[in-house]
């Protein structure tokens, strides 16, 4: 049985190469899937104006989606030509529908790229999404609903240049959030599972090298929550108001930035780095590891110093260290 299968993927691969070459010089992409048989598919890009919307609706399995501002409402969608993402305009909002992709083939995830003009805002975004990124870019939204379903994958939620008026929910499991150069109000955030036990300073650091990241670049959150669970986190340049972080396991480092009001990060087990932060307060805590302060160390497992203050930053956990410079 092994054996056959190892016949059938050569005869795959090797049937494979030759449409795909044919179709390389011919201009009509031609490769071969193995979808509940041996399947001939075609690569296929389209491009089309469609009529005006204020909403999107996002569903399916899988498939790449990208949100970006132009001149004009565009939908272009690139693929297998058996499974590209199906799209309409109803009632003023934009529904895409992701094709479950073909088990083995040679085309990667399908795309479609949404264009929304500049001047215009997107007043919600719904998007359940499966096996695929997700990339907004230059675009205001209102509101903004980001749920992943079962994934197989470690895919990205990239923010890039957005803004967010009223709320941006987000609940992913296996992918990670990139923000850059954006404005969000009332994120709350939730993603990943707790998977890790270690205990010493030492465990921690090499255990928090191999999680997922989650950064956030040259931004401005407010009134936002975020739980990590098992993940990383990276924010830099960036301003936080009203900002908390709960973390069961993992490493957070906030550098060149500036808090304001109270900014509190919980955290069970791992490590948290502030550096070249601008706030008047701090609260520091934990019940096991260290605390190190603009090259003191703590001789107790706390450390408070203008803990009244308007702009604070209050770090607490378990088995944690902390390092601030």
């Amino acid at each position: 049985m092994h054996r056959t299968t190892i016949v059938i993927g050569i005869y795959l691969v090797v049937i494979g190469l030759i449409l795909t070459a044919i179709g390389y010089f011919t201009h009509a992409p031609k490769t071969v899937v193995w979808d509940n048989g041996l399947q001939v598919s075609q690569q296929v890009e389209t491009s089309k104006k469609v009529a005006d919307f204020s909403k999107i609706n996002v569903s399916g399995q899988d498939g790449n989606v990208k949100i970006v501002s132009g001149y004009h409402y565009n939908v272009k969608v690139s693929g297998d030509k058996r499974q590209v993402p199906q799209y309409t305009v109803k009632k003023n909002t934009l529904y895409i529908n992701k094709q479950q992709q073909a088990k083995v083939g040679f085309f990667g995830k399908q795309t479609i790229t949404i264009t929304v003009p500049t001047s215009q805002k997107i007043s919600k975004l719904t998007a359940n999404v499966g096996n695929g990124d997700l990339d907004l870019t230059n675009v205001k939204i209102d509101q903004m609903s980001i749920n992943e379903l079962a994934s197989d994958d470690s895919d990205s939620i990239n923010l890039d240049s957005v803004e967010v008026a009223r709320s941006a929910n987000i609940n992913l499991s296996r992918s990670v959030l990139h923000v850059k150069d954006s404005t969000l109000n009332d994120l709350d955030l939730e993603s990943g599972l707790a998977n890790n036990d270690s205990t010493t300073e030492d465990e921690i650091k090499n255990e928090t090298a191999s999680l997922r990241n989650f950064t956030i670049n040259n931004s401005r959150l407010n009134n936002s929550q975020i739980e990590l669970h098992s993940n990383n986190l990276d924010i830099r340049k960036s301003v936080l108001n009203q900002f908390s972080a709960k973390s069961d396991y993992g490493r957070v480092k906030v550098a060149k930035s500036n808090l304001l009001a109270t900014n509190s990060f919980e955290i069970n087990r791992g490590d948290f780095n502030g550096q070249d932060l601008k706030v008047d307060g701090l609260d520091l805590s934990n019940k096991r590891g260290s605390i190190e302060y603009f090259g003191h160390r703590a001789s107790q497992n706390n450390y408070r110093y203008n803990a009244d203050a308007n702009d604070l930053l209050r770090v607490s956990g378990q088995n944690l260290r902390i390092r601030i410079k």
